[in-house]
């Protein structure tokens, strides 16, 4: 399927596909979170956030990265047959 895609063609399914994973990683984080605020103090101006999951969340983004960078090395891979000789 992807050796008759042009390279510019490629790019566009590369930066798709990071922003479909983005989003997916964005949603998972979200998910856990219930939204990661809570103890809103009205008109105090004084909002708590859940700071434990920082590490969590950052290794969510980080698998993301590497799903999406081991896709586009995929994508990007020379499909040319080595020649014989």
């Amino acid at each position: 399927m992807l050796s008759s895609v042009n390279r510019s063609q490629r790019t566009v399914i590369a930066v798709a596909l990071g922003v479909v994973i983005a989003a997916a990683v964005h949603a998972i984080n979200d998910s856990l979170t219930g939204g990661s605020w809570f103890n809103y103090a009205p008109n105090s101006g004084v909002v708590f956030s859940d700071s434990n999951r920082v590490w969590p969340e950052f290794i969510f983004w980080i698998g993301g990265a590497i799903i999406w960078a081991g896709c586009s090395f995929w994508i990007f891979r020379d499909r040319t047959p080595p020649s014989e000789g």
